[in-house]
């Protein structure tokens, strides 16, 4: 019993790991209230930020490797690992097909950035407080 315990308590700890959406983080997608899409589709971001075309202009802004809603987003939004993500992007720069996604540091820098750029798209912690300035075209929630 003791050992089928253990196990249990390595396969969860490992899920929250792997799954941190499992651990309570939402992403929410946001953009400048002035664009003109209102939604966007788990597929359409998901081609957005992998460069595909879309029917809109929009550019997207990505947060530091770091971040646990980088991960969350990559992981259940676009559908690849981190290591998956840079390995497509390297071939892309290889290709001569350069994406142009933007990296900033902080939630805070991004939210004024969206604030300030009509079709920049970015997503960002749900728990994050928006003005009406700002329009949310997904959630993970």
């Amino acid at each position: 019993m003791m050992k089928f315990t253990r196990r249990l308590a390595l396969i969860s700890i490992t899920t929250l790991l792997i799954n941190p959406a499992k651990a309570g983080e939402q992403v929410v997608v946001i953009t400048n209230h002035t664009t003109a899409v209102d939604s966007l589709s788990r597929v359409e971001l998901k081609n957005l930020y992998l460069g595909a075309p879309l029917s809109a202009d929009l550019t997207p802004i990505m947060l530091p490797k770091s971040s646990l809603s980088r991960t969350v987003f990559t992981t259940h939004v676009i559908g690849l690992s981190e290591s998956r993500l840079q390995s497509f992007l390297a071939q892309m720069r290889f290709s001569g097909r350069q994406l142009p996604l933007v990296e900033m540091d902080e939630v805070a820098q991004v939210v004024d950035f969206i604030r300030e750029t009509p079709n920049a798209v970015a997503y960002i912690p749900a728990s994050v407080q928006l003005d009406a300035s700002i329009k949310v075209l997904y959630s993970t929630q």
